[in-house]
C-alpha cells in the first residue's frame, strides 16, 4: 500500500516535480508476485524547462520499464525478476531518459535537467536507484535510514568531515549537485538492493521535503500517520509550515 503527494510549495508558481506510482501482480512459478514502481523526478532549468525535464524522465523511465521487462512477461512464468535484473533495468531506463534530455536541451538551446529517485519492488525485494539529491529512506522498527547517497557538494563535505551533517541543511551551497539527468557524457546511476520485511516503509522525496523537515520529524510524522497517504499529506504540510521554499514531493510505501 502506498500514498503520494506533490505540492508547488510557497515560493514558486510552477511545480517542476513529477511523481509516478503503479502496481500490479505478476504470475511467477505458479504464484502471484506483487510488483510496484515508484518514482520522483525533480526538474531543473529556466522557464518551463524543469517541468519538461521531470516529465520526460517519468515518461521515458516508465515506458522503458513496462515495454522492456515487466508487462510483456506478465503471463510468463519462465523469467524470474531479481535484484540483478531490476538494477540493470533501472539503470538502462534512467540512462535512456538522460539521452533524451540531452537531445531536448540541445534542440531547445537551454540547460535542462532532473534528479530522480526510483524504487522497483518485486515481492519483498526493493531495488532503489538515484541520480542527484532526491532521496529514498527506509523506516524499519523505529529506525530511519537513508538508502540513497546525495550527489551534491555538501554531501561530499560531510563525507570528508569538513562539515557536520546538521550543518549541511543550512550550507550556502546545499543546492549544488554534481550529477543529474541531462548532463553531458555518460551518466552513472547508483542502485541499491533492499530486502524488505513486513511493516517496512520506503519514503521517496525530493530536496524540497528533506531540506525543510528534519529526519527525526520525517520519521515521527510517518510513524504517527494512519495510512501512507496520511503520511505524505503530513510530510508536505510540514515542509510548507517550515517555509515551503521549493516544490515538495513524497511517496510512502508500506509493506503489509
Amino acid at each position: 500500500m502506498h500514498g503520494q503527494r506533490s505540492d508547488v510549495g510557497r515560493r514558486h508558481t510552477i511545480n517542476e516535480d513529477t511523481v509516478v506510482t503503479f502496481t500490479f501482480d505478476k504470475e511467477q512459478d505458479r504464484k502471484t508476485v506483487p510488483i510496484g514502481f515508484y518514482l520522483i523526478a525533480d526538474g531543473m532549468g529556466g522557464h518551463d524547462a524543469g517541468n519538461v525535464a521531470s516529465r520526460t524522465v517519468y515518461e521515458v523511465v516508465t515506458s522503458t520499464i513496462l515495454n522492456m521487462q515487466v508487462l510483456p512477461d506478465i503471463h510468463k512464468a519462465t523469467r524470474k525478476l531479481g535484484a540483478d535484473v531490476s538494477g540493470d533495468l533501472l539503470k538502462h531506463a534512467i540512462q535512456e531518459a538522460n539521452a533524451k534530455l540531452q537531445r531536448q536541451a540541445q534542440a531547445r538551446g537551454n540547460d535542462m535537467g532532473s534528479t530522480v529517485t526510483a524504487a522497483l519492488l518485486i515481492g519483498h525485494l526493493a531495488t532503489v536507484a538515484n541520480v542527484g539529491d532526491s532521496r529514498t529512506y527506509l523506516l524499519r522498527k523505529g529506525r530511519l535510514e537513508q538508502i540513497t547517497q546525495d550527489h551534491s557538494l555538501v554531501a561530499r563535505l560531510v563525507d570528508a568531515q569538513v562539515i557536520k551533517p546538521e550543518q549541511a541543511r543550512y550550507h550556502p551551497q546545499r543546492n549544488q549537485i554534481y550529477r543529474s539527468l541531462g548532463q553531458k557524457g555518460d551518466l552513472v546511476v547508483d542502485t541499491f538492493t533492499v530486502p524488505l520485511e513486513r511493516g517496512d516503509r520506503l519514503i521517496l522525496c525530493c530536496d524540497g521535503l528533506w531540506s525543510m523537515v528534519e529526519e527525526r520529524d520525517i520519521q515521527q510524522l510517518v510513524e504517527q500517520a494512519r495510512t501512507p497517504q496520511d503520511a505524505c499529506d503530513a510530510l508536505v504540510a510540514a515542509a510548507n509550515r517550515a517555509g515551503g521554499e521549493d516544490n515538495i514531493s513524497a511517496i510512502v510505501v508500506e509493506l503489509v
